[in-house]
C-alpha cells in the first residue's frame, strides 16, 4: 500500500473496510432454522414470503430453493414448506426420517391426503451440500412437479385451476387454522418464484440481522421468526462458552466426536459443539497435578487424551472408563523450560513430537520425539539452519503427506533472550520421514509484529491453512483468524475479532476444526492464581473473508490494526453499512462475489505463466478488433463464427447450445471437462439411462460437425470426461482470454484493463442464455468484473487520468446500473474537469433507477458526493 496524505488515507481505509465488508457476504449465506431439537416450541424458525397479503399468480409459476441439513439432529420431522391457496387448500412439502433407516423421506401432503410424490434421500448428501428443490405448479395440465437435484416426480390429481393466489410458509408458522412448530433442522437459502419461465420474486436469505428478508425483484418484504443467519456465522466468532478450572489447565480436542477437553487439577471438562453442552467429570484417582506450561492433545488413532510434561519427559494418558491418569505427575516446583511449545502425533509412524518453546530467557529449536513408551525421550538431530529457536509459532500436519507445518513465531538466531529476539514471518515444512526442515516461503515483514496461537489448520484439498494471529506486545490483545495458502506468501483476514489477553506465562490459546458442523474452535486459556479462565469460540466455516490483497507484501498489520478498532462499530452498524456497500443488481445472476470457485480446484489447473498471460492478451491491449475467424464469444450474445469467418450461431438448437455451453465451461473453467452421468443428470434427467445414452450419443454427433465448422478445435473423451481441445493460438475463446487476464492477484494495469474493455465491450457473460447450473458462473464473472473494475478506479488519481476513470466507471454501470461506487467516481471526475451539469445528470439518473429498484430514495445529496 502506498502511504497518502492523513485524510486521504483515512477515507481510503474507510472504503476498503467498507469494500471488505461487501465481500465479506459472498461466502454464506442462508437462513438456518432452528427446529425440532429446540425444545421451546415458541423459539422455532419460522418464514412467510408475503405477510401482508397473499402472492397473487395467475400463470404456471414454480418455487425454488436451495435446501440442507444440520447433522446429528434426533429427528428430522417437519414442515418444510406449506403453500396454502386462496381456497384454504394446503400443499405440503414435508421432511421425515423412516425408523431405522438412514435416508430420509421427503412427501408431498395435499390437503389431507398423501401425493405420489416421494423421494427417499441419502442423509451425507442432504448434510455436506446443497440441495435444489423445485416445486413446479402447472396449471394447464393440472399437474405439481417436484424436482428434487434434476429428479421429478408429478402428481397429475391437482386441482390448480381456480387457485391464483398463495400464502407460502416455510418452517413453523401460526397461521390461521395450519399453524404447527413441526420444522426439521434445516437451512435453507436463494428462494425464487418464476411465472411462465420469467423470475418474479428472489429472496436470497443473505441478510446478516434482523426478522426481514427482502426480495430482490419487487422488494417484498418476507418476515422471520427466530431467525439464525448463516451470513453472520461465518463472519462473527460466537463465544459459547466461558467457566473457570482449578490449577494450570490445558487443553484438548477431539475431532471426530468433536469435544474440546479442557483438563484441570481436579476435574475433566467436556463441551460439546454439537449440542453446546457442558460437563464435567472429577477424577477418580483424585487431583492431578498440572504443572505450569503444561500441554495436552488427544489421539484420534488410540481414542487416548493425553497431557505432556515436557519437562520430565513424560506423557500420561486419561482413561474415559476409569476416569483416571495412568500416572501421577510429582510437583517439584519448576516451571517450565518449553513455554508454548509445538507439539503433534505424527500420521508415519504414531509418535508424539514436541518442537521448539522458551524458557529461563531461552529459546529452543529441539525437536523432541516419544513413542509413548517408558523409553527415554528421543532428541532428534536435525538440520537447525532452517527451523530457529522460537515460542509462539502455530503448527499442522498435512493429512495426505504426514509433513508438518510451523509458522511464524518469536525468538533469537542464537537462542538467547539477550540477543535481538524478534519475530519470525516464515514457513517451514517439517518431513518426518528424513527428519529434515525446509523453508517453504518468507513473509515480508508486515510493519506491525503479530506472534501465532499454537496450531494451524490446515486444508489439504486447496492447500491453504487457517491460524490465529494476535500482536505478542500488548496485554489488552485480540486473536484474528487468517487464512493464507502453503505455496504463495500472502493471507487474509477472516472473521472479526477475538478479545484476548495475552501474558505468557499465563496464556494459552490454540484452533481446531469440526469437520461435521463446519465450523472453527477457538479456545483461550488465562490463569490468575491457582485457577484458570477458560473461553471458547465458534465461527461457521469457511469463514467469510476481507479480501484484503497481498497483505503480506507491505503494510497489512495497518489494515489489521484498523478493522480490529473498528470492529465494534463494524458490528454494531454492520446491518446499515450491508445495505450501503452491498453490490446490487436487479436480476437473479447478480449478488454478492461467490467463493472462488478456483479455490477447490489442484494447484497446477489454476497456474497461468506470465508469458501464457502476455500470449492471451497481448493482441488485444490496444483495443485492437477481436477476430472472428475460429471465435466463439461469450460475453453478451451467444456468437460462433467458423474458420471463414461466418456466423455460425444459427446451427445450436436450444438443447445443442447448452451441450456445447457446458462441455465448454467445464473445459475451459475446470479444465477437466464433463463427465457423461453430469450431462444425462443435466440434460437428460427425464429419460431412462438407454433414452439418455441415445439421446446424448446423437447429440454429440452433431455438435462434432459444428465444432469442425468451427475449426481448430475438437471433441475428445480421452480422459474419460467429454471435453472441447481448442488450439488456442488459432482460435479465439473470449472467456478463455478473460481467465487469462483476470489471473493475479494484484490491480490491473491500463494496458491490461484496456484489454478487460475489449472483452466485456458487448455486454455481461451469456445475456440471451438461462440455465440454473450456469447461474453460479454468471454470478462469479459479473461481480469479478465489477470487483476488478473498481480496484482499477481506486487506483488511479483522478487528476492523472480522468478519462479512464470515466471509460472503466461506464463498463461497471453495464453489468450494474445501480453500483454506488461506481457513480460517486464517475460524478467527482466529471466535477473535476469541470462537467457540473453532466455530473449532476449522472447522479440524478442514479437516484431515479435506484428508486425504481429498490423503492427506496437515495440518502446521499449530489453535494456531499463532489466535495
Amino acid at each position: 500500500m502506498k502511504f497518502m496524505g492523513h485524510k486521504t488515507l483515512i477515507l481510503f481505509i474507510s472504503l476498503l473496510l467498507a469494500f471488505c465488508v461487501q465481500q465479506t457476504y459472498s461466502q454464506n449465506q442462508g437462513l438456518r432454522f432452528s427446529g425440532q431439537n429446540n425444545p421451546i416450541q415458541d423459539n422455532r424458525t419460522s418464514l412467510d414470503l408475503s405477510p401482508d397479503a397473499p402472492l397473487c399468480l395467475k400463470n404456471d409459476f414454480e418455487l425454488a430453493f436451495k435446501i440442507n441439513f444440520l447433522p446429528n439432529s434426533k429427528t428430522y420431522f417437519g414442515y418444510i414448506v406449506r403453500v396454502i391457496d386462496n381456497r384454504s387448500r394446503n400443499i405440503d412439502l414435508m421432511m421425515y426420517d423412516p425408523e431405522g433407516k438412514k435416508s430420509k423421506n421427503v412427501r408431498i401432503i395435499i390437503g389431507e391426503k398423501f401425493s405420489n410424490i416421494e423421494f427417499n434421500l441419502d442423509s451425507n448428501h442432504l448434510y455436506n451440500q446443497w440441495n435444489r428443490f423445485k416445486l413446479k405448479f402447472d396449471r394447464k395440465r393440472n399437474t405439481l412437479t417436484v424436482y428434487v437435484n434434476d429428479k421429478a416426480l408429478s402428481e397429475n390429481s391437482t386441482d390448480l385451476r381456480n387457485a391464483d393466489c398463495f400464502k407460502m410458509l416455510f418452517g413453523a408458522n401460526l397461521y390461521n387454522k395450519f399453524r404447527t412448530t413441526d420444522v426439521p433442522d434445516m437451512r435453507i437459502k436463494d428462494i425464487q418464484l418464476s411465472e411462465n419461465g420469467k423470475p418474479t420474486h428472489h429472496w436470497p436469505l443473505d441478510e446478516i440481522n434482523g426478522n426481514i428478508a427482502t426480495d430482490k425483484i419487487q422488494n417484498v418484504k418476507a418476515k422471520v421468526a427466530n431467525p439464525v443467519w448463516i451470513k453472520s456465522m461465518h463472519y462473527n466468532w460466537e463465544q459459547v462458552s466461558s467457566f473457570e478450572v482449578k490449577g494450570n489447565a490445558s487443553v484438548g480436542f477431539n475431532p471426530k466426536t468433536e469435544q474440546v477437553y479442557i483438563i484441570s487439577t481436579n476435574a475433566l471438562y467436556s463441551y460439546s459443539v454439537n449440542d453446546n453442552g457442558l460437563k464435567n467429570t472429577e477424577y477418580k484417582s483424585g487431583s492431578y497435578t498440572l504443572l505450569q506450561g503444561n500441554q495436552s492433545l488427544y489421539d484420534t488413532i488410540s481414542g487416548k487424551l493425553y497431557n505432556i510434561n515436557i519437562d520430565k519427559n513424560k506423557v500420561t494418558a486419561y482413561s474415559f472408563v476409569t476416569q483416571k491418569w495412568d500416572a501421577e505427575v510429582l510437583d517439584n516446583g519448576r516451571v517450565t523450560q518449553f513455554w508454548h511449545a509445538n507439539k503433534f502425533i505424527s500420521d508415519v509412524d504414531q509418535s508424539l513430537y514436541v518442537l521448539g518453546g522458551y524458557g529461563e530467557l531461552k529459546y529452543k529449536k529441539l525437536v523432541q520425539k516419544s513413542d509413548f513408551s517408558s523409553k527415554p525421550w528421543a532428541v532428534l538431530l536435525v538440520d537447525s539452519t532452517v527451523f530457529g529457536p522460537r515460542y509462539l509459532a502455530a503448527l499442522g500436519q498435512s493429512a495426505h503427506t504426514g509433513n508438518a507445518y510451523i509458522i511464524g513465531g518469536y525468538g533469537s538466531l542464537s537462542g538467547l533472550q539477550m540477543l535481538n529476539p524478534r519475530n519470525y514471518y516464515d514457513l517451514v515444512k517439517f518431513n518426518v520421514k528424513t527428519r529434515q526442515f525446509n523453508q517453504v516461503y518468507k513473509f515480508s515483514y508486515p510493519g506491525n509484529d503479530f506472534a501465532f496461537a499454537n496450531s494451524l489448520i490446515i486444508d489439504t484439498k486447496s492447500n491453504e491453512f487457517y491460524g490465529l494471529i494476535f500482536p505478542n506486545q500488548k496485554f489488552k490483545s485480540n486473536l484474528q483468524l487468517i487464512k493464507g495458502t502453503l505455496t504463495k506468501p500472502e493471507y487474509q483476514i477472516v472473521g472479526n475479532s477475538i478479545p484476548y489477553h495475552f501474558y505468557d506465562i499465563r496464556s494459552f490459546a490454540d484452533l481446531y476444526y469440526c469437520p461435521a458442523s463446519k465450523k472453527l474452535v477457538a479456545v483461550t486459556l488465562f490463569r490468575t492464581d491457582n485457577q484458570t479462565e477458560v473461553k471458547i469460540y465458534t465461527i461457521g466455516f469457511p469463514p467469510n473473508m476481507l479480501q484484503v490483497k497481498n497483505m503480506a507484501g507491505g503494510k497489512p498489520w495497518l489494515t489489521y490494526l484498523l478493522y480490529a478498532g473498528a470492529t465494534l462499530v463494524l458490528l454494531g452498524g454492520l446491518y446499515f453499512v450491508g445495505r450501503r456497500f452491498k453490490t446490487k443488481k436487479p436480476n437473479k445472476h447478480h449478488g454478492t462475489t461467490p467463493t472462488n470457485a478456483k479455490a477447490n480446484e489442484p494447484a497446477k489447473q489454476q497456474e497461468t505463466t506470465a508469458v501464457e498471460t502476455r500470449e492471451a492478451i497481448g493482441d488485444y491491449a490496444n483495443n485492437q478488433p477481436l477476430p472472428q475467424k475460429s471465435s466463439v464469444f461469450l460475453f453478451g450474445n451467444l456468437q460462433v463464427f467458423d474458420a471463414e469467418g461466418n456466423n455460425v450461431s444459427r446451427l445450436f438448437t436450444p438443447l445443442l447450445k447448452e451441450l456445447f455451453l457446458l462441455i465448454l465451461i467445464y473445459s475451459i473453467r475446470r479444465k477437466t471437462g464433463v463427465s457423461s452421468e453430469k450431462l444425462n443428470e443435466i440434460l437428460w434427467f427425464d429419460k431412462s439411462k438407454k433414452d439418455a445414452l441415445n439421446n446424448r450419443s446423437v447429440n454429440i454427433a452433431k455438435l462434432k460437425t459444428i465444432l469442425e465448422k468451427i475449426g481448430n478445435c475438437e471433441l475428445s473423451k480421452t480422459t474419460g470426461y467429454w471435453k472441447i481441445e481448442i488450439d488456442h493460438n488459432q482460435a479465439h475463446v473470449d472467456y478463455r482470454q478473460y481467465l487469462s487476464l483476470i489471473d493475479t492477484k494484484q490491480v490491473l494495469d491500463k494496458q491490461k484493463i484496456q484489454s478487460l474493455f475489449a472483452l466485456i465491450q458487448r455486454g455481461s457473460i451469456l445475456l440471451d442464455t438461462d440455465y440454473e447450473w450456469l447461474d453460479e458462473f454468471k454470478t462469479e464473472v459479473t461481480n469479478e468484473v465489477i470487483n476488478r473494475l473498481l480496484l482499477f478506479a481506486r487506483s488511479v488519481n483522478m487528476a492523472d487520468d480522468p478519462e479512464i476513470l470515466i471509460q472503466t466507471t461506464n463498463h461497471i454501470f453495464h453489468f450494474d446500473p445501480v453500483n454506488e461506487d461506481a457513480m460517486q467516481i464517475q460524478c467527482k471526475v466529471l466535477a473535476l474537469l469541470g462537467k457540473h451539469s453532466v455530473s449532476k445528470h449522472v447522479y440524478e439518473k442514479f437516484v431515479k433507477e435506484y428508486k425504481n429498484i429498490y423503492n427506496e430514495d437515495y440518502n446521499r445529496s449530489f453535494h456531499s458526493i463532489i466535495e
